[in-house]
């Protein structure tokens, strides 16, 4: 088992035996932090560009002045790309914006003025139909990328079980999956690439990946963290 994605399980399980949203966030703040990145936001993102409160952020004392008053938010392509994303990004990843661009803007101010220089990215798709981003922000451009896939997981988790612990609505009834679609996500779960646990299973590479987009469907989800997250939130995965 990848001992990165080992630690993200570590962290769900803890988020799932918490009663409190600060320890949730604490959780993710504190794992994010063993992984290089010094603060990140959560919060949900309007599909008209507005701007809308975070759930929680603890970006450099200011910063959160300024992205308002100047409305960043309007420009800002880490926001911008969230809304489309399915699956994380890097900020330093994205097409370069156009120099003198207001996208331009927001992404020197960050880096030159506030010492954020590159961060990790996360669209979350709320069961309520909300759309929600995660991003964590190092000041340095080289956090090992080994590490986003459990990163992703946990803030994934996080999301939801915030909005549980704020009594938003939950996760319909567990769905039935069959045993190959219940064994795949146990194995992505452990880390294991598509590849790998067709290996494992004796499946060929496309009946494989077959196995896991169907149980991901049934549980509504749109990527492989967030089928692992619906799972287990349902009690059919033993994270």
């Amino acid at each position: 088992m990848d001992f990165r994605t080992t630690g993200a399980l570590d962290v769900v399980g803890a988020m799932a035996a918490s009663d409190s949203i600060d320890d949730v966030i604490g959780l993710l703040r504190d794992y994010g932090g063993r992984l290089g990145y010094g603060c990140f936001c959560l919060s949900e993102i309007p599909p008209d560009h507005t701007y809308t409160s975070h759930y929680f952020e603890e970006f450099p004392a200011g910063w959160s002045d300024v992205y308002i008053e100047h409305s960043f938010y309007r420009a800002d392509p880490v926001r911008h790309a969230l809304i489309n994303a399915i699956e994380p990004f890097r900020w330093s990843d994205l097409p370069a914006s156009p120099d003198g661009s207001p996208a331009a803007r927001v992404m020197r101010e960050a880096a030159e003025g506030w010492r954020m220089r590159d961060g990790l990215a996360m669209p979350i798709h709320s069961v309520t139909g909300a759309q929600a981003g995660v991003s964590f922000v190092a000041d340095r451009p080289d956090v090992n990328r080994e590490d986003d896939g459990g990163l992703h997981l946990a803030a994934i988790f996080a999301h939801f079980r915030i909005e549980e612990l704020s009594g938003r609505p939950t996760a319909p009834p567990a769905p039935h999956l069959s045993m190959r679609q219940r064994d795949m996500l146990l194995y992505a779960a452990a880390g294991h690439a598509n590849g790998a646990i067709a290996e494992k299973l004796n499946l060929g590479r496309r009946e494989a990946r077959a196995h896991l987009v169907a149980a991901a469907r049934k549980l509504g989800a749109r990527t492989r963290a967030q089928a692992i997250v619906h799972a287990s939130r349902a009690g059919l995965l033993a994270l």
